[in-house]
């Protein structure tokens, strides 16, 4: 049975085989978030994972929550196991404006309510930059997030010399 630690190793293992192109994507300072949703999207999917992207939430929950989209949705080939993953990618040039969208997507996951309870949600919080030890260097950033220091993140590092992948996430609860 898939859980959300199985998911984000699946999702990390596959990222490790690109782990040089993305150090190298984040190092031009531009944005590449989208490339690295559909990075995971067929991670998933290699997985057979049933999966699609830009899940409207309206269809997973049981009341109106507006015309919300996240990330990407996966259900679990074995079990009934179901994912709607919101995904922040955050990199050297990554400016405070992306606070409000890491903390806009932790509120839509928060205001979501399942229709069934096999759905997870999950926030994921990817740091990437040229160097290690980004949650020391960036923590000063990173807690300003209001739940960042009231709830950790579980994380996986993924380090070379060419650079270090962060992959931090989370169960939201409603």
């Amino acid at each position: 049975m898939a859980d959300m630690e199985s998911v984000i190793e699946l999702i990390s293992c596959h990222l490790h085989q690109s782990h040089k192109k993305i150090i190298e994507f984040s190092k031009t300072n531009y944005s590449y978030e989208e490339w690295i949703n559909w990075e995971i999207f067929d991670a998933l999917k290699k997985a057979n994972y049933h999966c699609s992207p830009k899940p409207s939430y309206r269809s997973l929950c049981s009341k109106s929550v507006g015309r919300f989209h996240a990330d990407i949705y996966a259900k679990s080939p074995v079990g009934n196991a179901e994912f709607i993953m919101e995904v922040a990618l955050v990199g050297n040039a990554t400016q405070d404006k992306w606070l409000k969208k890491i903390e806009r997507d932790r509120f839509k996951l928060s205001s979501l309510t399942p229709t069934n309870d096999s759905l997870i949600k999950v926030q994921l919080v990817i740091l990437v930059a040229d160097y290690h030890d980004l949650l020391h260097h960036w923590g000063g950033w990173l807690g300003r997030l209001e739940f960042w220091e009231e709830h950790p993140p579980v994380s996986i590092c993924d380090q070379s010399v060419s650079g270090e992948i962060v992959f931090c996430h989370w169960e939201v609860a409603t």
